[in-house]
Parts: C-alpha cells; structure tokens; sequence
C-alpha cells in the first residue's frame, strides 16, 4: 500500500517540524546574540535595515516578518540604546522612518562571525541543492499560507476549507 501526501500530512504533520525547529532556532540565536545585548528579534530588525534607505515601522515590519506592533515596540527600544534612528516624516508627523545608525552597523559586524558559525553548523549536513530545495519548498508553504489567510479576508473559502 502506498502513502499519499494526504496520508503523511494527517499521520505526521509536517508544520509540527517547521514550528519545533523555528522554536530551536530562535533559542539557538537568542542564546547566541545574548552576548551582544541582543535578542534575535532585535537582530533581524538591524540586519534588514542594514544597506537599505530608512523604513517605516510598516516596510521594516514586512520585511521582518514581524508584527508590527512588535516592531514598533522593538524600534523604540533599539532607538533608545542608539543602534537606530527615527526621523518623523515631513508629509505625516504620524509616521517615522528608521535607519541604522553607526553603532547599529557596529554592532552588526560584531555578530556576524557568530551568527555564520550557527548557520554553518545548522545547515552543516544538508549539500547546497538541499538547502535550496528547501528554500523553494517554504516559499511556497509561505505562499500557499498567504492564500489561505486571503481566503479568509474575502470570506471566499471553499467548504473544504470552512473550518480554517
């Protein structure tokens, strides 16, 4: 007898895996970064400003994929400790810009080294077609989650899908 997709995703599903290992990641890098003030949170909000103009709290959000009251919150703690500055739009005194600051590209390139070696060793026994593999098979987990979450918005789900 021969297992289906829909066999495997029922018996064994695999979005258990992806959020186990997003968990160990994250504990991974906080433990990591703690050695430089950081959190992983706050390291990826640097490291997407790093390189790019300023971003509104919506564009750094986005780009983050953090919540953006998260990031709003995490952008007054990081502007607070200088690693980031925020400049009030000219246009809307409600929206702020945000870009990295000198000691935020600092303290960038003081973690590098460390978040490498903890890539390096995550990725260590996957060949490069693997890791690309993967990378293509969560984009369109990403993709196929987005529509979902615009099925719902649109009140456009099929039966099958009502209990979502």
């Amino acid at each position: 007898m021969s297992l289906t997709s829909t066999d495997i995703i029922e018996n064994d599903p695999p979005e258990f895996y992806l959020a186990t290992l997003n968990r160990r990641i994250r504990e991974v890098m906080d433990k990591t970064l703690r050695a430089h003030g950081l959190k992983l949170v706050e390291w990826r909000l640097l490291s997407c400003l790093e390189g790019e103009t300023p971003l509104t709290i919506h564009d750094l959000s986005q780009l983050s994929a953090i919540d953006r009251t998260v990031t709003s919150r995490l952008v007054e703690k990081l502007a607070e400790t200088k690693l980031v500055k925020k400049i009030t739009l000219r246009h809307d005194k409600r929206f702020v810009q945000v870009s990295l600051t000198a000691k935020g590209r600092d303290l960038l390139a003081k973690t590098s080294g460390d978040v490498s070696a903890v890539r390096e060793h995550l990725f260590s026994r996957l060949d490069p077609s693997e890791i690309q593999a993967l990378t293509e098979t969560i984009q369109v987990l990403i993709e196929n989650a987005d529509s979902i979450g615009k099925m719902h918005r649109s009140k456009s789900i099929k039966p099958h899908l009502a209990g979502l």
